[in-house]
């Protein structure tokens, strides 16, 4: 096993050349990448096409993409029962997996933002089984619950997120 590293510690750059090189001089060949950095966008493909063979050429492997799309300000949460908004959130999932694509199908880590508090409401994990379905990554995936309140979490893991979420026919 390789050690890694989380590149959340350099959000405040954007996860440009330069910084991509300072971590491979520095010894570092696998990475999560955090979406907080500076400039960050899932609508820029050519972006992460470009980024991906930076990457390759430096010998940086990317295990994993912990994306932060979900937001209260802008509606997105796997977990919506509103269709536009479900309609929205599949979107945008969407663009991260290109994305994903073009740096070799890494691990997709991500979490749902409409926790309740511990003990107190539900979860619709039906519903967010089905957005998952939606979303058809064909690559590993991490999702992570962690209430509002920060005092329960909970993580499952999918080999292969669209083909674990496909029901018999």
């Amino acid at each position: 096993m390789k050690p890694g590293i989380s590149t959340e510690p350099f959000q405040d750059k954007a996860f440009d050349r330069d910084l991509r090189d300072y971590l491979s001089k520095n010894g570092v060949n696998l990475i999560e990448i955090s979406d907080y950095h500076a400039h960050w966008s899932y609508t820029d493909l050519h972006w992460f096409k470009e980024m991906g063979h930076h990457l390759k050429a430096t010998g940086i492997e990317v295990n994993s993409v912990h994306s932060h799309i979900e937001d209260p300000k802008n509606g997105l949460a796997l977990s919506t029962t509103d269709n536009d908004a479900a309609k929205d959130t599949i979107n945008a999932y969407k663009q991260v997996v290109d994305c994903l694509y073009e740096l070799g199908r890494p691990i997709l880590v991500t979490h749902d933002i409409d926790m309740p508090d511990a003990g107190k409401g539900e979860i619709d994990w039906v519903q967010i089984m089905n957005t998952l379905a939606e979303i058809e990554y064909k690559g590993d995936f991490i999702f992570e619950v962690i209430t509002n309140d920060l005092v329960s979490s909970f993580q499952q893991t999918f080999k292969d997120l669209n083909s674990s979420l496909k029901q018999p026919a």
